[in-house]
């Protein structure tokens, strides 16, 4: 009996890796992710991944996307159900919100209160704040496809110095749609300016499964490899 068992057990975790590794799409090249944080301050590619999915989703004017996990692998050019989960292996959904240009500019503040700069170096790092006691770097947002600029020698609150839409300044009073999380429009990440916000829509699929939906339908998947932002 427990032989028995332990041979149908067997079979069906065989048949669940097998499930995972199965692939349900393709890149016309991979995003592979070296470091999180080394992503974040670079605007790697595999964060404008995440953007075409949710804009293409949801018709937004721009999108919010983090990288979630420090280990994150990002994507081969075959991709597979494990992949898409080894990357984002939470269950979240997205919403679209409704907000300013004054608001959006409050929101990218916030993102460049994350980096400290080393005065003899000059190199990029995250504050302490995000790092210890509790790592919290899965907090920083990358926005698309809006262009802006973070200078971190400036003092916080007046650190971007460059933000435009479609190549034109944002003035505060346009009115723009944006993609997010619902995790982050519900307070995670204790962001300002998003309780405040206008919910426009809410989408049912998790996001795996909306990444999963976008290869299946576009593959092979073209990313855009332009820097959008630039974090000095």
């Amino acid at each position: 009996m427990e032989h028995k068992l332990r041979d149908q057990l067997t079979m069906f975790n065989d048949a669940v890796e097998d499930w995972l590794d199965k692939p349900v799409g393709s890149l016309t090249e991979p995003l592979k992710l070296e470091s999180g944080a080394k992503a974040r301050i670079n605007d790697d590619p595999y964060l404008n991944f995440i953007h075409q999915v949710q804009l293409s989703l949801t018709d937004a004017d721009i999108s919010a996307a983090s990288i979630i996990k420090e280990d994150a692998p990002g994507l081969p050019q075959q991709v597979s159900k494990r992949y898409l989960l080894l990357n984002y292996p939470y269950s979240n959904q997205l919403v679209k919100l409704e907000l300013s240009g004054a608001q959006l500019r409050s929101i990218l503040e916030y993102t460049a209160t994350f980096f400290v700069k080393n005065q003899r170096t000059g190199e990029i790092s995250f504050a302490k704040k995000f790092l210890e006691p509790k790592y919290q770097l899965y907090h920083f947002d990358s926005f698309y496809p809006i262009n802006y600029q973070i200078e971190v020698d400036r003092p916080l609150g007046t650190r971007v110095t460059r933000l435009e839409f479609n190549g034109q300044p944002i003035t505060d009073q346009q009115i723009f749609t944006l993609v997010v999380s619902k995790y982050r429009a519900m307070g995670g990440g204790t962001y300002p300016v998003y309780p405040d916000l206008k919910i426009v829509a809410e989408y049912e699929p998790e996001i795996t499964e909306i990444m999963e939906d976008y290869l299946r339908h576009n593959s092979p998947v073209k990313v855009e490899r332009a820097k959008n932002y630039r974090i000095i």
